[in-house]
């Protein structure tokens, strides 16, 4: 995250992670375990009561009791990354997405317009470059991106995945590039994303159990408790480094 970093109780962490910017913050909260090997990385950093971590790169450091530095401590090279977080001109088409409750379909590359999918219902992506004004989902949706190579799903307004749903690869595929230009990206709780994830002017929200699975960079970000970060099984691309980190 850019400016401000918020990190619920209970989470794991399986990944680097960090605050980018001079004068910015992260904070996790209680009970949070930062796998070895991973720094926690910002100007001012706070570890919540009994969190475990393992680097620590801080002008600002602040503990609760029972906090667990298993690595060592020492000062961050500010901003983390720079530029912060590119992300390509996007633009949208004219047609909407719009899938009826219980419908599953198949969708090719193209320009579209916004995309809602009510509860229930299935997406596959055929792989290629997407592009959408913006992505609404009801609950226990999922959204499967297929095809060679790392596709790219461009939206230029706000993403919201409701609890329970999916969006990811399927198979051997390989993680797919989410890029948002709005100001909203809403993961629900119990969802799992798996992405490469760059959203530069975006506040990041995560509920209760969900699950991310790739590279995040975002304006600021918080999140409920038991949330798992973790990065993917395929090589990071440098276009999407900057809050997660390998």
């Amino acid at each position: 995250m850019q400016t401000f970093g918020r990190i619920g109780n209970d989470a794991e962490i399986k990944a680097g992670i960090g605050a980018n910017d001079v004068g910015a913050f992260l904070r996790l909260g209680k009970s949070v375990v930062v796998s070895d090997g991973w720094p926690v990385s910002g100007d001012s950093v706070s570890l919540g009561n009994n969190t475990s971590v393992f680097d620590v790169f801080a002008n600002n450091l602040s503990k609760g009791s029972g906090v667990i530095i298993r690595g060592t401590t020492g000062t961050p090279v500010l901003p983390l990354t720079a530029p912060f977080c590119p992300i390509p001109t996007i633009t949208c088409g004219s047609t909407p997405v719009t899938l009826l409750p219980g419908e599953s379909r198949t969708l090719a590359p193209g320009a579209y317009g916004t995309l809602s999918m009510p509860n229930g219902t299935s997406l596959t992506l055929t792989g290629g470059t997407y592009s959408f004004c913006s992505i609404r989902t009801g609950r226990n949706v999922t959204i499967n991106v297929e095809g060679a190579g790392n596709s790219t799903i461009n939206v230029l307004g706000d993403v919201r995945f409701a609890n329970g749903s999916f969006f990811g690869p399927t198979g051997s595929t390989l993680t797919p590039i989410l890029n948002v230009a709005g100001h909203v990206l809403r993961i629900g709780a119990g969802t799992t994303v798996r992405a490469f994830i760059s959203a530069p002017d975006a506040v990041l929200s995560m509920g209760r159990g969900a699950h991310v699975i790739g590279t995040f960079c975002v304006e600021r970000t918080r999140s409920d408790k038991h949330i798992i970060l973790e990065c993917p099984p395929d090589t990071i691309i440098p276009s999407a480094e900057g809050a997660f980190l390998e």
